[in-house]
């Protein structure tokens, strides 16, 4: 049962990856999260006992269970007013979280908030040994924005969708959100899940956009895709919908949207008529597309040739400062490495505790000593 101190579900599905388990209970040791580990990998994880003593962390091993199923497993889970899916080894802040539950709970036009997320890898070029760069550069607005459903697929949904699958959402919008985009792995279309994801969280309801910095995305290591899992592995014979939109597959675009209708929440579809949906659903499908080239060009990650000309200078001159502050022994590694981090783009505002948090995250992953 959760507390009632609990204010949010953190739902982490992992596998073959428990070497990052113990990161994520450190990093979310706070009273008003509940951590729901959801564990593909075969073996139990050898540390799991100890979450006894860790009463916000709700540990499923589930081995035999693919990411949908351990997704549908998670989120019947869910006591708390909000949750929010995380990745194993991405950094979400703590104190960002409780801004972000105060905003929402006072705002009764948005069921979900999100913010700025930033990548960060590995690099051996600098002293600091790490490199970043922006997931979200431009937003300045409400999401959805009290559009009508096709005026918020055609606007929002493309190129939002990477941005919007990790957002704070009432319980309940991500309960649906969920069992709706899992379900849809009877399609058999690679990546589907995580478009009909937010095709429902952008059908019922906006989503507030705050600037303050809100995760770290570590890219060193990509997650593992089992060979057999239904919506992602390689022998699971999946559509790809690049294909689809190209008319190279044996099912057609008008098919797939057809089909996708009734995966959208059944009190969206009441309300609209069925050509609305219809027309909806292929503003999304197609506005992934845009280029004209068949990829999903993600203007997220994107920055305009300007932008990118002064942010790369602006590295330079935060790298060796922050070096230099390093080696003359100023400050730490980690806190160097935070201040790096959190100091080069200016499309988000960013706090002391922020820098904290960043700081211990950065020892946490990068700088621990061995058997710390």
């Amino acid at each position: 049962m959760s507390s009632c101190r609990e204010k949010i579900s953190l739902v982490c599905p992992t596998i073959n990856r428990q070497d990052l388990l113990k990161n994520v209970v450190e990093r979310y040791r706070y009273d008003f999260i509940k951590v729901i580990i959801l564990d593909g990998t075969k073996t139990v994880w050898d540390e799991a006992y100890k979450l006894n003593q860790t009463p916000n962390i709700v540990y499923i091993h589930s081995p035999n269970k693919d990411l949908h199923e351990r997704l549908m497993q998670g989120a019947d889970m869910i006591e708390t007013p909000f949750a929010m899916l995380i990745s194993d080894d991405d950094f979400v802040f703590p104190s960002t979280l409780q801004r972000w539950i105060s905003l929402i709970s006072k705002d009764n036009s948005s069921i979900g908030v999100v913010g700025p997320i930033l990548g960060v890898r590995r690099s051996e070029k600098t002293i600091l040994g790490l490199n970043s760069f922006p997931f979200s550069h431009t937003i300045y607005r409400r999401l959805g924005n009290n559009l009508n459903i096709i005026s918020k697929f055609k606007n929002h949904f493309y190129p939002y969708e990477p941005l919007i699958t990790w957002a704070l959402l009432d319980s309940e919008i991500f309960k649906i959100a969920t069992q709706n985009s899992c379900k849809c792995i009877d399609l058999k279309v690679s990546g589907y899940m995580e478009s009909i994801f937010v095709m429902n969280v952008l059908s019922m309801g906006n989503i507030y956009y705050d600037k303050q910095i809100f995760m770290l995305r570590f890219e060193d290591t990509p997650p593992e895709r089992p060979a057999s899992d239904k919506g992602h592995g390689k022998f699971a014979k999946l559509y790809s919908l690049i294909d689809i939109v190209k008319g190279k597959n044996e099912m057609s675009s008008e098919e797939l949207i057809n089909k996708s209708i009734k995966y959208l929440p059944i009190k969206v579809v009441k309300q609209s008529s069925i050509s609305i949906i219809h027309e909806a659903i292929k503003q999304a499908i197609y506005g992934m597309f845009k280029t004209g080239r068949g990829e999903q060009k993600y203007k997220l990650r994107i920055l305009p040739f300007h932008s990118r000309i002064y942010f790369y200078v602006k590295k330079i001159i935060y790298r060796f400062l922050y070096t230099i502050a390093f080696k003359i022994k100023l400050i730490s590694i980690e806190k160097a490495s935070s201040f790096y981090i959190l100091s080069i783009y200016s499309h988000y505002f960013k706090t002391s505790l922020n820098s904290i948090e960043c700081s211990k995250e950065l020892k946490r992953r990068y700088y621990r000593k061995p058997n710390s």
